[in-house]
């Protein structure tokens, strides 16, 4: 597929990136007062969400016409199989769904309302918000949900507001157990499960304008992927499957300029056979991150295995000037930048969540072709009872402490670095920020925290510069 690869959002040049190493004794947390006047700094600007309420908006449309769904008071479960339920926000949800694979659930007939959506699995933690992605200030949540197990959908207004709309869940649809043809409009999800083993061929043919792309999951995990295979705009993959197994296909779209879209039209064809193993028509990140030498433009399919903010930077050659974009499997661009690492390097520093799909779309300046290194940086996890960790340039941390109660964050600099700590709690509101409460330029906050619940930290440096030196220590208050 001739991909026309995106501009991006914060760049920098990265010298030397080292994760942090912990030391078990922490020394006291500083008490001096701030160094500087707090009004020369900036305010804080938390890490890009993967999907992050939007600035204000224009007000809204006049309301539309109720929908057919009738409105039941107290109605807070969505069917088993599929359905639709209209609610008064806010409000709690949940559905138990009785088959396993990729489901959508969107609002709709929101009347003026711009509704918000938040799922949580069965242990309460956070998988999947959104606001707009359907179109039309309307919200999606596509999230591959397992059969039996209960989770919860918050669902509001955005920016406060109150209002009655109308959720509906799709559940994934189903491909005979020996193969066939299934018509396919916008992003779908399937299940197939085959009547005997062997390499299965997954192909797509398009109407003449659509770019599908297919993704293949066994329970959670996702198998393999194809974009191109087929020439043309077309997918195709192979694969071997066993007879009796359950897996999951989902169906999505890239638009003719290369960006990932929701709309499309496409005939899905299942048949036994194959080549075996993968066509694979987008080059992957691996869960874990790492360093690569890339050329672009291209996009990167990537699939985090953990929750946490993320650092995805480049290291250019000297000359080449690269660019970064991120984007969700729904299309949602989440991040972009040029120059934010410095030295004609990009920057994206954001909030992901293991298991989801995002394109890192990869390209220079002027759209000329160039080399770099992409670097691909997880978080990195403090132990719960605390700890020192040497931060070298902006980083991320994850932290679950072991006892609830107060906790110090603290920073020990090189004597002329600016660090700041900002703390988030797992749903990503920021519960806490400083910058020179330590003295000498260092950051200092004490927070009460619960015992097993997760925090995520960023230490960056004065005006939100990524690059700098310092220790960063938690300990028990």
């Amino acid at each position: 597929m001739a991909i026309v690869v995106l501009v991006l959002w914060l760049t920098g040049i990265i010298g030397s990136r080292q994760s942090g190493n912990y030391d078990p004794s922490v020394s006291t947390p500083p008490t001096s007062s701030p160094s500087k006047d707090p009004e020369d700094d900036p305010s804080p600007t938390p890490p890009t969400s993967a999907s992050e309420t939007p600035p204000p908006r224009p007000p809204s449309p006049p309301p539309t016409e109720p929908p057919e769904t009738p409105e039941v008071p107290g109605e807070t479960v969505l069917p088993a199989d599929g359905g639709s339920i209209r609610i008064t926000a806010p409000a709690e949800i949940t559905i138990t769904p009785n088959i396993t694979g990729l489901w959508m659930i969107h609002s709709a007939d929101n009347g003026g309302c711009d509704p918000y959506l938040k799922m949580y699995d069965p242990s309460g933690a956070l998988i999947d918000e959104d606001d707009d992605s359907w179109g039309l200030l309307d919200a999606l949540l596509d999230r591959h949900l397992i059969a039996g197990n209960t989770y919860k959908i918050a669902a509001t207004c955005a920016y406060d507001e109150s209002g009655s709309y109308t959720i509906t869940a799709k559940p994934p649809g189903n491909v005979p157990n020996n193969g066939g043809d299934v018509r396919v409009s916008g992003r779908s999800g399937f299940t197939f499960t085959p009547s005997q083993s062997g390499t299965w061929t997954f192909t797509t043919s398009n109407s003449g304008y659509s770019d599908p792309f297919i993704s293949l999951y066994e329970g959670q995990n996702r198998l393999a992927n194809d974009d191109d295979g087929a020439g043309g705009y077309d997918a195709l993959l192979s694969w071997d499957l066993n007879a009796g197994t359950t897996y999951g296909i989902y169906l999505g779209f890239f638009d003719l300029s290369g960006e990932p879209s929701g709309e499309g039209d496409t005939t899905l064809s299942v048949t036994f056979g194959g080549g075996g193993g993968p066509a694979t028509g987008l080059d992957e990140i691996p869960g874990r991150g790492g360093v690569f030498q890339v050329e672009g433009p291209d996009v990167f399919l990537f699939s985090p295995d953990k929750t946490g903010i993320w650092m995805i930077y480049t290291s250019n050659n000297g000359y080449d000037d690269p660019m970064l974009e991120i984007y969700h499997l729904s299309g949602d661009m989440l991040d972009d930048d040029d120059d934010g690492w410095g030295d004609l390097n990009a920057l994206l520093r954001l909030f992901i969540y293991a298991g989801e799909l995002y394109y890192v779309a990869l390209d220079f300046y002027d759209d000329g072709p160039g080399t770099c290194t992409l670097n691909v940086v997880p978080a990195t996890e403090i132990p719960g009872n605390g700890g020192t960790a040497q931060v070298n340039n902006i980083t991320g941390f994850v932290f679950t402490p072991s006892q609830s109660g107060t906790w110090d964050f603290w920073t020990s600099n090189n004597g002329y670095d600016d660090p700041q700590i900002m703390i988030l709690d797992d749903d990503m509101n920021m519960i806490g920020f400083d910058d020179d409460e330590g003295g000498d330029l260092n950051a200092l906050l004490s927070l009460h925290l619960n015992a097993g619940q997760t925090y995520h930290i960023l230490v960056q440096y004065y005006n939100e510069e990524p690059i700098g030196t310092c220790t960063l220590n938690v300990a028990r208050g």
